[in-house]
């Protein structure tokens, strides 16, 4: 069914609030890196809480969505918690819309099912739609790098020939994620490249480049500090976050995601999207060797991969389309358009409830049986090497306890990075104690920063020092310090 495009955003638009309905990606409580990005964010609302954290009172990375995130705190934490949803909407849409402009004269409802049909697979296999580098457009919770998203619809807008929308686009994202700046600088750069009119081409880099000065700025006089910068790298890359910035450890699933957008640059119909996908895998490996070549751990946290968050699952989609056309047309084809649909739905409907039973799994809140232990005057030590699998990052702003240091949550100021990994060591040197002495020594330096009353420890660790248990869930138990 060919249809006007009135009707066609009417179908787009449906089957995107479908998704963001059915999507498996509901939160209950902060989760993840909630807890890292929406700290800042909650205390613009609530001043007075986790006043004794540390990691409370650190430089904010991402101080514009800190901002607006602070008046969706008005609504309620679990609107806040949830927010990613109104990005999976834009999502579908605009991958639709990308998808469906390669195909005008398909069957577009078809199609549309195809792409609700990987998206929701998305869901159930997260991996699936990842970028290089372990990175993604589209995680399962609401935080700073979800305004990748807005990347898609600057695309689709590119493609219209809307060029200056879909800059708007590109600097809204990186006003949001500042991380963001180089990929938004690579994704103009090959915008820039692709157009044809000179003045148009002066004009995009003298906006673009303009729209980055706020960050650079930003970046200069509230995160960068000359004497900490070289080992505030050394720290992220090669202990915080090796899955996403180290280079060294580009893996075969690495290559297999630049080998997709090969593929599709000979599969798209469409030359402009066409041109894109070529000069993005070649800009990719082009940054590949210059930067493993210079070797730099400031250059790296660049994240110069990250453009394949936005072409990886446009990638996708358009391969997976063409290979439904394929078999529509060579095993289907004695079959008729509403029997084809029929199918597509029943598949579609099956991932969906899917993706439901998920959600009925994650309604249980694990923080729910630790409030009336919370304090928010006293700092908990909390285990580096989380027994429970994330609970220990979500205690600060899931009970509104004050803790220590946390290995998930760590600063971006280049000094307070330097602090967080000292708090680190301190922490391990206290949980990997072989005897009293060890650990008493380590809690006196400890004590030296923040006093420490209370201590968290998986039940199958030895403490040594003299304490009253005050809570057991589990395989974690609260010691009070005598």
């Amino acid at each position: 069914m060919i249809l006007n495009t009135f009707k066609r955003n009417i179908w787009i638009i449906s089957f995107g609030f479908i998704f963001a309905i059915f999507s498996s990606n509901y939160n209950f409580y902060f989760e993840s890196n909630q807890n890292t990005y929406l700290l800042h964010a909650f205390l613009l609302r609530n001043p007075d809480a986790l006043t004794a954290d540390w990691y409370s009172n650190t430089v904010d990375g991402t101080p514009v969505f800190s901002y607006v995130t602070s008046f969706l705190f008005e609504l309620g934490n679990l609107f806040v918690i949830n927010f990613n949803k109104f990005f999976e909407i834009l999502f579908f849409i605009f991958l639709a819309k990308i998808i469906l402009k390669e195909h005008p004269r398909a069957e577009q409802l078809q199609l549309s099912l195809i792409v609700l049909l990987l998206a929701f697979l998305s869901n159930l296999y997260p991996e699936f739609l990842w970028g290089v580098k372990r990175q993604f457009i589209l995680g399962h919770i609401y935080q700073p790098s979800i305004f990748g998203v807005l990347y898609l619809p600057a695309l689709y807008f590119y493609l219209k020939g809307k060029n200056f929308l879909a800059l708007l686009l590109i600097f809204t994202a990186t006003l949001f994620h500042p991380s963001l700046f180089f990929t938004s600088a690579s994704i103009g750069l090959i915008f820039l490249i692709n157009l044809k009119n000179q003045r148009k081409r002066i004009l995009f880099f003298i906006l673009g480049a303009t729209s980055l000065l706020p960050t650079i700025f930003y970046t200069y006089m509230n995160i960068y500090d000359p004497k900490f910068s070289e080992i505030a790298a050394e720290i992220l890359v090669n202990y915080r976050i090796p899955h996403h910035a180290d280079l060294m450890s580009f893996g075969e699933r690495d290559i297999a995601r630049i080998l997709v957008l090969v593929i599709a640059s000979f599969l798209s119909r469409d030359l402009l999207l066409k041109k894109i996908f070529i000069f993005a895998a070649g800009l990719m490996l082009i940054y590949l060797l210059l930067f493993i070549l210079i070797d730099s751990n400031s250059l790296y946290l660049l994240f110069p991969l990250r453009i394949s968050i936005l072409l990886v699952p446009v990638a996708l989609a358009l391969i997976f389309v063409e290979f439904f056309i394929k078999v529509k047309n060579y095993i289907f084809k004695s079959r008729s358009n509403k029997n084809i649909l029929f199918f597509s739905i029943l598949i579609t409907l099956i991932f969906a409830f899917m993706n439901v039973k998920i959600i009925f799994n994650k309604k249980i809140n694990p923080y729910l049986n630790w409030v009336p232990f919370a304090n928010p005057e006293m700092v908990w030590l909390t285990p580096i090497n989380d027994p429970s699998g994330g609970f220990v990052q979500g205690i600060r702003l899931n009970l509104l306890q004050p803790i220590f240091v946390d290995k998930k949550s760590h600063p971006i100021n280049n000094k307070e990075i330097a602090e967080w990994k000292r708090r680190i060591d301190l922490t391990n040197m206290f949980y990997l104690a072989k005897n009293k002495n060890e650990q008493i020594s380590a809690l006196e330096k400890i004590n030296r920063i923040s006093e420490i009353k209370y201590i968290l420890i998986d039940k199958s660790q030895s403490l040594f020092i003299g304490s009253e248990i005050v809570f057991s869930y589990y395989n974690l138990e609260l010691h009070q310090i005598n």
